[in-house]
């Protein structure tokens, strides 16, 4: 029993920092792929919300801080006018700027990260035939009935009317 005991001891000994090692690489190799993903899913994001803010002639960008975990958005309106006038944070906006914003910006994390799945419920009335219209010409899938093809990867749900 105590050779026994002697033998399991003196393994664990030297198996056991080879196992730490492997974990702590590991894990290293995870926080790498997890901040590649996290940059490039941030890029796509970035470049979709522009590419939607521009079907209503709107310029924006957003800026992500993931060590401070915030997220800051900024819409030019108005490109007629100087850019310290016209670059509004979304308090600023109006309602129908900050509802079709707030659309850009769900549709462009929708196209960053692939969702299969695309529901919305209660969004502003009259953004419904421009969030309607962006979803199918952007993504080629059956939003709401309007007789587009459906992609076999993606799908719109709706969730009625009540």
């Amino acid at each position: 029993m105590i050779v026994t005991c002697f033998i399991v001891s003196y393994c664990l000994t030297l198996v056991l920092p080879f196992f730490v090692q492997k974990l702590k690489s590991s894990l290293e190799f995870r926080k790498t792929k997890y901040v590649n993903l996290q940059d490039r899913i941030t890029y796509r994001t970035k470049v979709y919300f522009t590419h939607f803010l521009h079907q209503r002639d709107y310029h924006g960008k957003i800026t992500f801080n993931h060590e401070k975990e915030r997220l800051d958005i900024e819409v030019k309106v108005d490109c007629h006018t100087d850019q310290s006038k016209a670059t509004k944070n979304t308090k600023a906006l109006s309602g129908g700027e900050r509802s079709f914003t707030t659309i850009c910006f769900i549709m462009s994390l929708w196209e960053a990260m692939e969702a299969p799945f695309r529901c919305l419920d209660e969004f502003d009335v009259f953004m419904v035939c421009l969030c309607m219209c962006l979803l199918a010409c952007e993504s080629d899938i059956d939003v709401f009935g309007t007789g587009y093809d459906e992609s076999p990867h993606q799908h719109a749900l709706d969730a009625g009317t009540r």
